[in-house]
């Protein structure tokens, strides 16, 4: 679950924490189902996979999640060549060490 706060906002990991055990309480979620994680501090493709998948639950301020939504895409599009790249390089490396070479 991502939680986007406003931009230049921080949040401290046992508040994160504790929002994650109130979450569980509230669905009734077994212990450590819920994920919970600052969106802007996570990786690109995480932030993407988030936008792309995920169900937005609450929204104050939709001018600021649109906002957002257009930077992390644009992010992400930018990145995505390198981290194929990256991913690549490290499959050859795997199949190269799996054959002896």
């Amino acid at each position: 679950m991502g939680l986007l706060l406003a931009a230049g906002s921080r949040v401290e990991p046992r508040f994160l924490s504790r929002l994650a055990g109130e979450l569980e309480r509230v669905t009734g979620r077994p212990r450590l189902e819920v994920d919970l994680k600052e969106l802007r501090a996570t990786p690109y493709h995480f932030q993407n996979a988030v936008l792309k998948e995920g169900r937005l639950l609450f929204c104050r301020d939709q001018v600021a999640r649109v906002r957002y939504e257009s930077e992390a895409i644009g992010r992400y599009l930018d990145y995505k060549p390198v981290r194929r790249f990256f991913l690549d390089a490290l499959l050859d490396r795997d199949r190269e060490a799996d054959h002896g070479g």
